[in-house]
């Protein structure tokens, strides 16, 4: 049972238990470096000894489709195991059959085709991955009304016990039904092979549930078939949702691709088509030469729809890269990747290819997800024959790998570029990352200084001065930091180099012995900074406390104030309640200068020591000094 405050693994802060199950608990919690909202779940017990967790590890992240949440990391805590994945935002099906709505045709169609693609591309992995749980609690529907498919499982211990623990009726299958009852009655329960069809059958007991307001039947062979209600849908729904449901294995589809292929054409599933296509036949015939050219153009005209809507999406997907929307860029990325005849389309364009896999890792690097940049910079260099006509991308790579602290896979690419006659500004550009990170700051801004003096192209050339900037500051020359990361911002005011422009001026500005007049330039620049990352909307809770700082230190109380106050409504933290008292005691304000002193020392004294400022620390002087003053 984790512990609300609790924070595991340096990183993710738990924040309240969410659910419970046959697997374990569900947990939100905060990811204190991403400084987003996470999902923690226990997986397994006493597994110590018998599972490869880097392998799980890789299996689970390695998984990349826009209906599904990102996994982020396994943990292991003792004889526990967590998974980390992303937090969804929206409602179950589950809450949408308890409120009885009724989902129109179209509505419905469209999340059955979504469900159908994500359990496609989990079945086909290798080894496939069945989900084994499938019921509305587990089916989000986001705020863009797209479907998410949370709480998948991988086996981990080598058997089938994780798709036989923890069935939910009415929605397993059958075949699962009667293997989960072996297993705990301790009887032969291996004979009984459980695949996708499984999932299936689930599927289609949550779709029987959402349209009927009725819970399929248990025992399964008093199930009423969809086709024997009366429902204001076409019957190609029912007769695909009553296929899925057939209580023999044998005669559901043969797989998901069949359900998806009935649920793309699902016009051709209903009587009236059957009795048009009987009583055309004739006129088919006659006309073979017409049809047969008129065919030809519909597949010339398909081919041509596809291509137009590859290139739509290519389109938006640099778009939203050189806007540094990332999410949606990835979310577009995950579309094209996942996509059979898009993917066809691109190993016919390698250089689009390696553009696209890159620039996915370009966007986990400028999230500080190294892990994700190293897979995706990977499989860029992958489709790579020519090492020296992609030297930037190898660098990218290797810069990537030191990130993530794999230093030993990082030197031996090194020595690859190096072989490989990669030119000498590159090899420097991965050697001052290796500097930085054995913190030899002086030597590192040494060999950037000289770097920077070759010809760079842009994105380079920031990268250098936002690495110069993090040496500078590593060794307290603010003012050089300054200049290095203002060279940046001239060249591109993105959001990284605006956030540690912003923390160079704040941190500069509040330096012992300033004069006045400078810390208030100091604080205008920086609050100019916060503003710009603001209207880009893509502030973190940091940079909104910052600028709160910045409002106060130029004596712009009720801007503070009314910032402060918004983000009191949207988190837990203490510093928001300090910040609140520090900006009402400037204002002279004591009745609420106390009431946030208080609340501010009490969510002080509960935030776990590891993400909490110390207790000699200057705000916390200064909090205590205000106790004293008012109590």
């Amino acid at each position: 049972m984790l512990s609300n405050g609790e924070i595991i693994d340096n990183t993710y802060q738990i924040i309240q238990m969410i659910g419970s199950g046959g697997t374990g608990s569900v947990y939100l919690a905060y990811h204190l470096r991403l400084e987003k909202y996470v999902v923690v779940k226990k997986i397994k017990d006493n597994f110590v000894g018998r599972i490869n967790v880097r392998t799980e590890v890789d299996i689970l992240k390695q998984l990349k489709h826009t209906y599904l949440p990102q996994v982020y990391d396994f943990i292991q805590r003792g004889n526990q195991v967590y998974t980390v994945m992303d937090y969804i935002e929206g409602n179950d099906l589950e809450s949408y059959i308890k409120a009885g709505c009724q989902i129109e045709e179209e509505r419905l169609l469209k999340w059955l085709r979504q469900l159908c693609e994500v359990l496609v591309y989990l079945h086909g992995q290798t080894p496939p991955i069945i989900h084994s749980d499938i019921k509305p609690a587990n089916i989000m529907i986001t705020e863009k009304d797209n479907v998410c498919l949370i709480d998948f499982n991988v086996s981990l211990d080598g058997d089938d016990s994780s798709q036989i623990s923890g069935i939910t009726l009415p929605y397993a299958s059958p075949e699962q039904y009667t293997k989960a009852y072996l297993f705990m009655d301790h009887q032969e329960y291996r004979y009984i092979q459980l695949d996708g069809r499984s999932d299936m059958y689930s599927l289609g007991a949550v779709f029987y549930h959402l349209i009927t307001g009725t819970a399929p039947a248990n025992p399964y062979e008093q199930m009423v078939p969809l086709s024997c209600w009366t429902l204001p849908y076409g019957e190609g729904i029912s007769m695909i949702i009553d296929k899925a449901m057939q209580l023999s294995i044998e005669d559901r589809y043969e797989n998901m691709e069949q359900m998806l292929q009935a649920v793309l054409t699902i016009r051709k599933h209903t009587r009236e088509y059957k009795k048009y296509l009987l009583g055309t036949l004739s006129t088919i015939f006659l006309y073979v030469g017409v049809m047969g050219l008129g065919i030809w153009l519909i597949v010339q005209g398909y081919f041509l729809t596809v291509t137009e809507k590859f290139e739509e999406k290519q389109a938006r997907f640099f778009s939203c890269y050189q806007g540094e929307d990332y999410l949606n860029m990835q979310n577009i990325g995950f579309e094209i990747l996942n996509n059979g005849q898009y993917m066809e389309m691109l190993e016919k364009n390698a250089d689009m290819q390696i553009q696209i896999f890159h620039a996915m890792g370009e966007s986990f690097f400028a999230e500080e997800d190294y892990a994700d940049a190293v897979w995706y910079y990977q499989k860029a260099i992958e489709g790579i024959s020519d090492i020296a006509a992609y030297g930037t991308y190898y660098r990218d790579y290797i810069v990537a790998l030191v990130r993530d602290d794999r230093m030993q896979e990082a030197e031996a690419e090194l020595e690859v570029i190096r072989n490989a006659g990669i030119a000498d500004k590159d090899i420097n550009y991965v050697q001052s990352e290796l500097l930085v990170h054995n913190q030899l700051y002086t030597e590192a801004l040494e060999l950037i200084d000289s770097i920077l003096k070759s010809e760079l192209d842009q994105r380079s050339r920031i990268h250098l001065l936002v690495l110069a900037g993090d040496s500078a500051a590593a060794v307290s020359n603010y003012e050089k930091q300054i200049a290095y990361l203002e060279q940046a911002e001239e060249l591109e005011s993105s959001i990284g180099v605006l956030r540690k422009l912003g923390n160079a001026y704040m941190q500069t500005g509040s330096q012992p012995g300033i004069k006045e007049r400078d810390e208030s330039a100091y604080y205008v620049m920086a609050k100019q900074c916060y503003i710009k990352i603001t209207e880009k909307s893509y502030a973190t809770l940091n940079d909104n406390l910052n600028l709160a700082i910045c409002y106060r230190a130029l004596k712009e109380y009720e801007n503070s104030i009314d910032l402060l106050k918004k983000l009191e409504r949207e988190n837990w933290d203490y510093r928001i309640s300090m910040n609140l008292a520090f900006a009402y005691e400037n204002m002279g304000d004591a009745v609420n200068a106390s009431k946030y002193t208080n609340e501010g020392l009490m969510m002080y004294q509960n935030t776990p020591e590891e993400q909490r400022e110390p207790k000699g620390s200057d705000n916390i002087q200064r909090l205590e000094e205000l106790r004293r003053k008012y109590f």
